[in-house]
């Protein structure tokens, strides 16, 4: 039986701001976007027949590759 996997994508911006001081919240950078990635494995329960799956987990190599293909 196939179980297939989960997937899900997740844009995070970064905002660069001063904290503090007499510039405090003043941009000081561009805002920079990233892709985050994550899936979920499923296992199937024999006994009555169905697919439970586990917690999210981050997938760190797709956010390697975006960076290597924004080089």
């Amino acid at each position: 039986m196939y179980i297939p996997v989960k997937q899900q994508a997740r844009t995070v911006t970064a905002k660069y701001v001063i904290a503090g001081g007499d510039k405090n919240g003043q941009q000081f950078a561009p805002d920079s976007q990233i892709q985050v990635f994550y899936a979920q494995t499923g296992s199937l329960n024999v006994a009555n027949n169905t697919i439970t799956y586990g917690n999210w987990q981050w997938v760190k190599q797709q956010v390697i590759q975006q960076r290597q293909d924004l080089k």
